[in-house]
């Protein structure tokens, strides 16, 4: 089984999940993470993202980066959701 991983990045969390792929193309999740925090933007600076935000996004990212690790993922998904 193929092992994959998607990243969900929102507003308010990031949610990571990873899957273990048959060669049907069902999936198991085997292990998964969410972590809440809230992005926000400076509105004195044309809508940039704060640095401790992008400080907090990065040290989450890494974190999931070990777990991808740690899992054995072969294949990494990003996906960004601001809506």
């Amino acid at each position: 089984m193929e092992k994959v991983a998607v990243i969900e990045i929102g507003m308010f969390y990031a949610k990571l999940k990873i899957l273990a792929v048959s060669e049907n193309n069902y999936f198991i999740v085997t292990d998964s993470k969410q972590d809440d925090f809230r992005f926000e933007l400076e509105k004195e600076n044309e809508g940039f993202l704060k640095k401790p935000e992008i400080d907090a996004m990065i040290s989450i990212l890494k974190d999931y980066r070990k777990i991808c690790d740690i899992n054995n993922v072969e294949k990494t998904f990003a996906i960004g959701n601001f809506a």
